[in-house]
């Protein structure tokens, strides 16, 4: 089954492979091109290009996962995309 596209609340980003990046409480959006976009990042603590990272959040006060994506850009509002899509 496919996430919902649309806004997200109580996002959580977790790194898996132990770099930055890790946020709590944020909100995200996921679009129709299978890209999960969430902040905000500090500047001290960013996800890194190519690190994989697990994300949760809420849709509809439902909560979805995003495991394995793969950071995309990075910044105060970082991308996420699975990279099997």
């Amino acid at each position: 089954m496919t996430n919902p596209t649309g806004q997200y609340t109580d996002v959580r980003v977790v790194a898996i492979q132990g770099h930055g990046g890790n946020i709590s409480g944020a909100t995200g959006t996921y679009s129709n091109i299978n890209v999960f976009s969430c902040g905000p990042f500090p500047p001290n603590d960013r996800p890194a290009i190519d690190g994989f990272y697990n994300i949760t959040g809420k849709h509809n006060g439902k909560s979805y996962s995003f495991p394995g994506v793969k950071c995309t850009h990075s910044g105060g509002t970082s991308d996420f995309r699975d990279p099997s899509n």
